[in-house]
């Protein structure tokens, strides 16, 4: 070998000198700071996307390297140039996830750290934050002991790593004659869930809701009776904890009553709803949830953090180890014995990243008040909008205000076959102009605007700018058919 040949493995090739990382970190925050600031200004979606800039990012890897200045601010003009900004406080759709400036650097830290959170062993800051965070969940609940639970990504990971502890714990596995029970309102991750946890179609057993769009529990009951009646094996009720549709919450003490008397799981998908369990109004609607076994929630929704950010909370540590521990070889080295535990042993995941500090981090930065501030500030926006349609000719409140989520149409058109068309040409329309971002969804067989006004910065004022629109919209789509 030459003197001039390099050494293998001499050297990082990862390595960037110290000011250039300094100046690329600041780069990036400033930036990230920018972006927040102008998040008014920035659409909420952009309908049509630029071309030539996903262009730029379809080309091939180069093999050597770029500067990385250039690159970055290539990203942020491609990249994120074409992304939805679900910071913008006018976006109304699906369940907001606004975030917040010490969450992020969370994020950053803890990737920076390269936290792994699957081992208590040597990780015990990592360990302690989650824990800690886990059991005030839960107390927010109701529960009045030390909560389980772990990190996971979102509610569909969420409650399927319920329902696989639900299927072990009252099946004890795999059974093609047990049944789970839930409404035709709830979330389609449960379906997808059962699916993916190897259950056939028709186990699942969908029970149309009342007209507030929650289940009933005579219902529940007579399909329950029903199945068993047939050899059927019910084992586990799935309870809505806000739905996505109209933020309906199931009648939690009842389902509560009806899983005791038959011995089933007792599930919430709270995954949406759960945020607003820290304020007052939301602890009366989930009046009941102390009695579930499980609790799936996303406080990447409704408590303000960055994706990924959910939590399934459950009520008996061993449950979850029973279900998802393995120890072989190669990971004798990290058990643990006593108060300590690995999360690894808890759920699906193995290599897990530190999920759990931006919400301590953000909780002690801002304090509980403040996050309680914004859910009620959201639940009384939503209120805001429901009064605003109100006050609307020829439009109609479909479900009011729940849990911040109102549905709403325009029924001044004198032909009814028309008005799922024209709802459905008033979203495009609002969402066309760039100003604000909302979706349609189904009840009762009608097509139906759906509004989630809950980003901490909203005010009455966008609400009314909205409808000012939708109303300028409606009135010249009428006219125009009125002249047909």
């Amino acid at each position: 070998m030459s003197a001039s040949e390099p050494v293998k493995g001499e050297g990082n090739p990862f390595e960037i000198d110290v000011n250039e990382m300094r100046e690329l970190g600041y780069h990036v925050v400033d930036c990230l700071i920018e972006r927040l600031l102008s998040a008014r200004e920035i659409p909420p979606v952009r309908m049509h996307q630029d071309e030539e800039k996903l262009e730029a990012l379809r080309k091939p890897f180069g093999e050597q390297p770029q500067h990385a200045r250039q690159v970055i601010d290539a990203a942020l003009e491609q990249v994120f140039g074409n992304t939805m900004n679900l910071m913008h406080p006018r976006f109304y759709a699906y369940m907001p996830a606004p975030g917040n400036y010490i969450s992020t650097l969370a994020d950053f830290m803890a990737s920076g750290f390269n936290v792994f959170a699957g081992t208590a062993l040597h990780n015990q800051g990592a360990f302690e934050v989650e824990q800690q965070t886990i059991d005030w969940l839960g107390t927010q609940f109701g529960w009045d002991f030390p909560s389980s639970g772990l990190f996971v990504s979102g509610g569909s990971a969420a409650n399927m790593t319920a329902l696989a502890i639900a299927r072990h714990v009252k099946l004890n596995g795999i059974n093609d004659r047990a049944v789970v029970y839930c409404s035709t309102q709830t979330h389609s991750c449960i379906e997808r869930s059962m699916i993916l946890l190897g259950f056939k179609p028709d186990q699942l057993r969908l029970i149309e809701p009342d007209d507030c769009f929650r289940i009933e529990a005579t219902s529940l009951e007579q399909a329950i009776h029903e199945d068993l009646a047939a050899g059927l094996r019910p084992f586990c009720v799935v309870a809505n904890g806000g739905t996505t549709n109209t933020g309906a919450v199931d009648p939690l003490p009842a389902i509560a009553d009806v899983c005791e008397r038959h011995d089933l799981w007792f599930h919430i998908d709270a995954a949406y709803g759960g945020g607003a369990i820290l304020s007052r109004e939301g602890r009366s609607i989930f009046a009941g949830a102390e009695h579930a076994h499980t609790i799936a929630i996303d406080p990447h929704k409704w408590m303000f953090q960055p994706f990924e950010c959910a939590c399934l909370l459950g009520r008996k540590q061993h449950w979850f180890q029973d279900t998802f521990r393995r120890l072989p070889a190669y990971m004798r080295d990290t058990d643990v014995t006593g108060e300590l535990f690995n999360y690894r042993d808890m759920g699906a995941q193995v290599t897990r990243s530190f999920k759990a500090f931006k919400l301590w981090l953000s909780l002690q930065v801002y304090g509980v008040d403040c996050f309680r501030k914004a859910v009620d500030d959201g639940l009384e926006l939503a209120r805001y909008a429901q009064r605003r349609v109100d006050s609307m000719a020829e439009w109609e409140v479909i479900t009011p205000a729940t849990l911040g989520v109102i549905t709403c149409r325009f029924v001044g058109t004198a032909n009814p076959d028309e008005a799922d068309g024209i709802n459905q040409q008033l979203a495009h329309r609002l969402n066309a102009t760039h100003t604000a971002y909302i979706t349609t969804t189904e009840l009762n067989g009608m097509t139906v605007l759906r509004m989630c006004p809950i980003h901490p910065a909203a005010t009455t004022e966008d609400i009314d700018q909205t409808f000012d629109l939708l109303e300028e919209f409606a009135g010249s789509m009428e006219s125009v058919l009125g002249d047909r």
